[in-house]
């Protein structure tokens, strides 16, 4: 088993399990809205970082005080205000792009309502990430 796992490697879903035990960890989650985003992309694991997008409603932005103390970790943090409709028809296009049906994306463009919305890109090196694994959660 051990084999297996140096083989494949760590996957997605463990680096985002290690993510969230980061945030509590570091007391993230006590500053303001911090613990109502949702994940929107990621993580796409690199060789040195991590890359993960948090998806926020636009009267919920997260408290620029927990941003701060990401980066103090060495988190690179970014705020971006987009609209919704400009999220999903990337998304669709994507999977447009990549699918064998090809469909008419102006026309869905009309139907989606004008959201804003913040998406919060983080790039964490992966030695903050991997300190994380083999660690016991205590009670």
């Amino acid at each position: 088993m051990k084999n297996l796992e140096k083989f494949l490697g760590k996957t997605k879903y463990e680096y985002l399990i290690n993510f969230e035990n980061m945030l509590d960890r570091y007391h993230i989650y006590s500053f303001y809205n911090w613990f109502d985003g949702e994940v929107f992309l990621g993580p796409e694991i690199e060789k040195y970082k991590v890359k993960i997008s948090l998806k926020y409603e636009y009267d919920k932005m997260p408290d620029p005080y927990g941003a701060l103390r990401l980066k103090d970790l060495g988190v690179k943090v970014t705020y971006n205000l987009k609209n919704e409709e400009d999220l999903e028809l990337a998304l669709n296009v994507a999977k447009i792009k990549s699918g064998p049906m090809s469909v008419n994306t102006e026309e869905s463009v009309e139907d989606l309502p004008t959201k804003k919305v913040w998406i919060i890109d983080l790039e964490i090196p992966r030695k903050i990430l991997d300190l994380f694994f083999n660690t016991e959660v205590t009670k």
